[in-house]
């Protein structure tokens, strides 16, 4: 249970306390695995929904295809989502992973055709799993529950997990679809009824493609691409647009406009769309949406469909413009938040690792950071790309092919990992790169949380050295004291200071315990003060390991971790 919990800490219920940045395409015993994309975060951030080639993320993946899981950074498990009802694994590829707010449904889309009884068309078919109650459903039916012909794809899923975004080549999905191309379709799973979006207002099919969409919290806005001429009045530019279509109203909406209406000049492309509906994100290498676009890239644009004002997001705190391309926005609940891609090394100071990084933007604070770190602050090695943002803007998900995000990445693949955007609950330091040379084994807590279980995971340490658990509320550096070899950096002498007795490091040169006020997962015994009483919220105490090696070995340290209880 403790390796599970740190499979994925970056998420704390309750307000926990943000622990960074933590990779969760794991098993749920924590293992890293191999070729992970495409991801989708839940409202809260807890759960993260992936499509992976790894074999080891559960047990009983013989199918040799791409799946879908679905990974709990609350507890630690890691499910198979792209199943049979029944559990049976799916025969051939699944992609393009949507999930609900609450993260009980997933929508995605295969080409496998046992997941459902009678699938028998051969073409990628979209599907709804049911993490709950353990059922998949085709969406991609018509309004009378018959199959289709023709690939069904990038299904976008509501809050809810009611409404089904869609784009499909298919004809019969709808009775009128005359036009011979990819159209954008909306499936209600209480009713069953199927409708196609990419419309006019008065409901006449686009002259051309329509694709890549997004669906509001409520299921009642769809946000699409599209290179058709006809949905509205002013497509002189004859170029793809993005646009939204209220399903209630019947309306169709062009959003891809400059602040005074103007059509944008280029291509626009991958919207997304706030919980609301008021807010659309789009990326385009348009000049004339706003004023000094003078970088000739792709940007990203947000659109405040209500006030009837569009502005750029790929810009510095600053507003400096990036050098290179900016895309792949995804926009938080209310529209204040919106996180993206950039190749661009302006958008933050010292940016110097030549790849694509994940940046959120807020647009209340004018504010522009960096979310593809590592804990520690340290930029990627790699790119990392296709970011998706929780409600509150509070977590970011996306694919990196870097190593240095989290420890022991060592498997020299694409991974999924979420970022949590908010200030850290805690401090490393006393660290290698701190100038501890010595201090090389690795200290890590699982939340800040005193209401859930508290984990302290010492790794890279000395195979079967016994371990004590030092706590202070101070920190100071003392060098090699009493023969040891390193650096002890919790204030006050040793009986001044607090200790436990733990234990044996493990074969793979790992412990961990509980240090949480509850009994569950560990020892339970708290955290002492000088009253004997468990600490409080608020407070502030530093923890180290001292690992003691047998005479005449010399003794170690890890490195300090000061943590800020919630």
């Amino acid at each position: 249970m403790v390796l599970a919990m740190f499979g994925a800490p970056a998420w704390a219920q309750g307000g926990g306390g943000c622990l960074g940045t933590t990779r969760v395409s794991v098993d749920s015993s924590g293992q890293q695995t191999w070729g992970s994309s495409m991801s989708s975060v839940s409202g809260d951030g807890r759960f993260t929904a992936f499509s992976s080639l790894a074999s080891n993320l559960v047990s009983g993946d013989n199918n040799g295809s791409r799946d879908i899981f679905v990974h709990d950074s609350l507890t630690g498990t890691t499910i198979r989502a792209s199943v049979h009802s029944k559990g049976a694994e799916g025969a051939k590829n699944s992609h393009n992973p949507s999930i609900s707010a609450d993260g009980r449904y997933v929508a995605f889309d295969s080409l496998a055709q046992n997941l459902v009884p009678g699938d028998t068309n051969t073409d990628w078919d979209v599907f709804v799993h049911d993490t709950k109650d353990r059922r998949t459903v085709r969406v991609s039916l018509n309004s009378a529950g018959g199959q289709v012909y023709g690939d069904s794809r990038y299904p976008s899923i509501s809050a809810d997990g009611r409404f089904v975004a869609f784009e499909s080549t298919s004809s019969g999905l709808v009775l009128g679809d005359n036009n011979k191309d990819t159209d954008v379709f909306l499936h209600d799973t209480l009713t069953g009824t199927t409708s196609r979006v990419s419309v006019s207002s008065a409901g006449a099919e686009g002259d051309s493609e329509s694709y890549s969409c997004a669906v509001s919290d409520d299921g009642r806005r769809v946000v699409f691409a599209s290179y058709a001429s006809n949905l509205m009045g002013g497509n002189t530019w004859w170029t793809c647009h993005t646009y939204l279509h209220d399903t209630q109203t019947k309306v169709t909406s062009m959003v891809s406009v400059n602040s005074s209406s103007q059509e944008a000049d280029w291509d626009s492309f991958s919207p997304s769309i706030s919980g609301d509906g008021r807010f659309v994100s789009f990326d385009t290498a348009a000049t004339n949406l706003v004023p000094g676009d003078t970088n000739n890239n792709s940007d990203v644009f947000l659109r405040d469909t209500l006030a009837g004002t569009t502005s750029r997001i790929s810009v510095g705190t600053a507003g400096e413009q990036g050098e290179w391309g900016s895309m792949y926005s995804s926009v938080s609940a209310d529209g204040r938040f919106v996180a993206f891609e950039s190749y661009a090394t302006t958008l933050v100071p010292g940016d110097t690792n030549q790849s694509g990084d994940i940046f959120l933007r807020d647009t209340l604070l004018g504010t522009t950071k960096r979310v593809s770190l590592s804990s520690d602050g340290a930029q990627g090695d790699g790119h990392s790309t296709f970011p998706s943002i929780s409600a509150a803007g509070d977590y970011v998900s996306f694919d990196s092919d870097a190593s240095t995000l989290v420890q022991s990445d060592t498997n020299n693949s694409t991974d999924i990992f979420v970022a949590c955007t908010l200030a850290p609950c805690f401090n490393k330091y006393c660290r290698v790169e701190d100038g501890s040379i010595n201090n090389y084994v690795n200290l890590d807590v699982n939340s800040c949380d005193l209401s859930q279980p508290i984990v302290l995971q010492l790794s890279g340490g000395p195979v079967g050295q016994f371990t004590y658990l030092l706590i202070g509320a101070g920190s100071n550096v003392v060098s090699n004291p009493a023969g040891a070899v390193g650096d002890l950096c919790i204030t006050g002498g040793f009986f001044a200071r607090y200790r436990k007795d733990l234990g044996q490091i493990s074969t793979a040169g790992t412990f961990s315990v509980d240090i949480s006020n509850s009994l569950s997962g560990g020892p339970g015994f708290g955290i002492p003060n000088s009253s004997g009483a468990a600490i409080q919220s608020g407070e502030t105490w530093n923890f180290q390991y001292w690992f003691r090696n047998p005479a005449p070995k010399p003794s170690g340290f890890s490195e300090a971790i000061a943590i800020t209880f919630k």
